[in-house]
C-alpha cells in the first residue's frame, strides 16, 4: 500500500514523499524520493499508477508555487 507523507515542518526542504508499506521503504522514482510539487513528482514518475497517487494527494500538493518550508496548512 502506498502512503503520503507529509514532510513540512521537518526541516528537510521538501513537502511530500512516498511510503511503500508492503515493502517497509521509501519509494524512488529516478532516483527521486522527496518532492517540493506535483510537478516535480509527475517529471519523475514513470509508473503506470500515477493517478492513484494522484488521488492520496492533499489539496496543498496542487498549489501552484513553493511553500513556505514549516508551513502546516492543509
Amino acid at each position: 500500500m502506498k502512503r503520503f507523507v507529509d514532510l513540512r515542518g521537518q526541516d528537510l526542504n521538501w513537502r511530500f514523499a512516498w511510503y511503500d508499506t508492503v515493502r517497509d521503504e521509501f519509494e524512488s522514482f529516478n532516483g527521486e524520493q522527496v518532492f517540493d510539487t506535483w510537478d516535480e513528482f509527475a517529471e519523475v514518475c514513470s509508473s503506470n499508477e500515477i493517478e492513484q497517487y494522484r488521488r492520496l494527494c492533499p489539496q496543498w500538493v496542487f498549489e501552484k508555487g513553493r511553500c513556505i518550508y514549516g508551513d502546516k496548512r492543509s
